[in-house]
């Protein structure tokens, strides 16, 4: 009997001291993509709403989380979010494009398209639930609060058009109707993925939803206000290090 419970014992303490000690503090990093969504118009519908336009953009984030137990931890993170084109169609024609012509011979000029892009920078805090800690591959909720920067730069090519063809009118100063900035608080959720090759190492894949409060007053019209809302999609690898007893 007692050669069995050694020989028991023998085989079952390396599954005991790898499920005692485990990785207190992971290092995260990772990088996809987002697409903001949401009411396409304004109020009277003959203006669109700022947001909803921008065309998919690029997200990286990195991170520090303090893995609490095999099954919660809490992550402190900061990103990066950035759009690089907004567009609305009417029919064939673009909302930012413009063209200067002749008034007396009609002949065109010069012709273009204003741009429009979207910069985030955010921190934030973010309590993560692994499901199936004990497995290689472990789904995971996660959800939390965070401070963002929000800016949106506009690119005004008529300006610079007119001035070159000397039809630019006296009066006429670079002028943004959109949003420039707002800084404030939003909130994600989502859902994912770990695969863990290791005690050290873990690739994740992951989406969520991400909701970004703006300013009201910083809206150039009253008809056009809205929020941030985009859909999140994200590759990332998890680094864990310090090791403890306490998990």
């Amino acid at each position: 009997m007692k050669k069995r419970i050694f020989i028991l014992g023998f085989f079952l303490l390396p599954a005991f001291v790898y499920a005692q000690f485990e990785q207190k503090v992971s290092f995260n990093l990772s990088v996809g993509s987002f697409k903001t969504f949401g009411k396409e118009m304004g109020k009277y519908d003959y203006d669109p709403m700022q947001m909803p336009h921008y065309k998919p953009g690029i997200i990286a984030e990195t991170g520090i989380q303090l893995n609490l137990s095999r099954r919660f931890s809490v992550m402190a993170g900061v990103s990066v979010m950035y759009a690089p084109k907004w567009s609305f169609m009417i029919g064939d024609y673009d909302y930012l494009h413009y063209q200067i012509s002749d008034t007396i011979t009609e002949e065109v000029l010069a012709e273009g398209i204003n741009k429009l892009n979207l910069f985030n920078f955010c921190i934030g805090i973010y309590p993560k639930c692994y499901l199936l800690p004990v497995k290689k591959w472990n789904p995971y909720i996660f959800a939390g609060l965070n401070f963002n920067f929000t800016r949106a730069e506009y690119t005004d090519n008529y300006f610079v058009d007119a001035g070159k063809v000397n039809y630019l009118p006296s009066d006429y100063t670079p002028y943004s109707p959109f949003l420039e900035n707002s800084s404030g608080i939003g909130f994600i959720s989502g859902a994912g993925i770990e695969y863990t090759s290791s005690d050290k190492f873990g690739f994740t894949l992951s989406a969520g939803y991400s909701l970004i409060l703006l300013k009201e007053e910083n809206f150039k019209s009253e008809y056009l206000v809205g929020n941030f809302n985009a859909i999140l999609l994200q590759a990332g690898i998890r680094f864990s290090f310090l090791k403890s007893k306490d998990l």
